[in-house]
């Protein structure tokens, strides 16, 4: 063992769904830019069947659309060239990769810009302070402004997602779908418009905005499913701290068996948070889940990554007699290291690293 393709597929088949949950102490970036740079790759020819793969087999690498809404494009840009050695501004020109951003402007129409505050509020006039017989310290310097970067200001690379929230401070289902789905939609069509069939998308920290603007976790899976059937595979990366994973209740069980959600009990976010990424691994051909090591923070050792059949995967697996597309996984739990200049090496527990 040694090379991450050698426990987990890097080239998804066709409409399948991974989800890959990490935590703050076990983040996820390093897979996704993984998966990115493998799929842009240019890969050898082969047949339309073998691995499920339809469309850009032919040594062109496969599309990507990448969908963040915690990271900014250009520490993605960077991440994938140093760790990876992929330069996604090839892919871009190319027509083969587009990246929305979901994060600068997410809220912008909640940007109020506020002047700076007086020097004379409340009636008082600030005098300079005397040191001894040195007379008056000089003033210090002006502080820089602490304001967002106004939306004119701003640089507009690729699609950016945008979200009208309503006077409770909640964004709306139909804002939702217009936003989220609308902006996604369009980059893969403009992808897949340039031959090579529908593309790979990745989607990181959509679970944000269950908490950011309140979404529900019914209407934000609706528009997950809607993202997975334009796609040729989806690549889902959610937090699961724990904190965010209780309290578990009915909600998960009722997305599960698509019904209308009930009246949630405890706190919103956690119970909204829970309920979507239930449901989200019962969907899932494939579950990739990043841990620290149980003991803690290790010097050669980054976390442990535990690879599973997700909910569909098995169900796919009854029905076509052991060939559902989690037959391309086999379950196991292994060690991961990243390195700091890029590159990924995973091996067993009491395993040396190479």
């Amino acid at each position: 063992m040694g090379k991450l393709h050698d426990v987990l597929p890097l080239h998804p088949t066709s409409d399948s769904l991974i989800v890959v949950t990490s935590t703050l102490g076990a983040p996820s970036t390093w897979l996704a830019q993984s998966y990115v740079a493998e799929n842009l790759r240019p890969q050898p020819t082969q047949a339309a069947d073998i691995g499920g793969v339809e469309g850009g087999v032919n040594g062109s690498g496969r599309g990507v659309v990448l969908v963040s809404f915690v990271t900014e494009e250009r520490v993605w840009r960077e991440g994938i060239r140093r760790g990876m050695g992929v330069d996604i501004s090839l892919y871009i020109k190319k027509g083969k990769f587009a990246f929305v951003d979901g994060l600068t402007r997410l809220f912008e129409d909640a940007y109020i810009p506020r002047p700076p505050t007086p020097l004379h509020a409340g009636g008082l006039v600030a005098r300079p302070v005397t040191h001894g017989r040195t007379g008056p310290i000089p003033p210090r310097d002006p502080m820089p402004s602490m304001l967002p970067t106004p939306p004119s200001q701003q640089q507009d690379d690729g699609a950016q997602i945008k979200l009208e929230l309503g006077p409770d401070g909640k964004v709306s289902s139909a804002a939702l779908r217009t936003g989220v789905l609308g902006s996604v939609a369009n980059a893969i069509k403009a992808v897949e418009g340039n031959g090579g069939g529908k593309p790979l998308v990745v989607v990181d920290g959509i679970d944000f905005l269950l908490s950011a603007a309140e979404a529900g976790a019914w209407e934000l899976w609706e528009v997950v499913m809607d993202i997975r059937e334009l796609s040729h595979a989806l690549l889902l990366f959610i937090s699961a701290d724990t904190p965010l994973l209780h309290p578990a209740t009915s909600l998960s069980l009722s997305l599960f068996h698509h019904e209308p959600p009930p009246t949630p009990r405890g706190p919103l976010i956690e119970t909204s948070h829970s309920a979507f990424l239930t449901t989200a691994v019962h969907n899932a051909t494939i579950v990739v889940s990043l841990r620290l090591l149980d003991t803690g923070v290790a010097k050669d050792v980054s976390g442990v990554m535990r690879v599973t059949i997700g909910g569909d995967g098995e169900e796919e697996e009854e029905e076509w007699g052991g060939k559902g597309q989690g037959r391309e996984v086999e379950e196991k739990e292994v060690l991961y290291y990243v390195a700091d200049v890029g590159g990924v090496e995973v091996f067993d527990r009491g395993e040396m690293r190479r």
